[in-house]
């Protein structure tokens, strides 16, 4: 399902988001 892959897709972006958020406070 599309719908499905597409939620998955957005929900893995935003998490890779925060990680990079994080990194870039922490200073990596």
């Amino acid at each position: 399902n599309g719908a499905v892959f597409n939620k998955g897709l957005i929900q893995y972006k935003e998490q890779a988001g925060i990680t990079e958020q994080f990194y870039r406070l922490a200073g990596f």
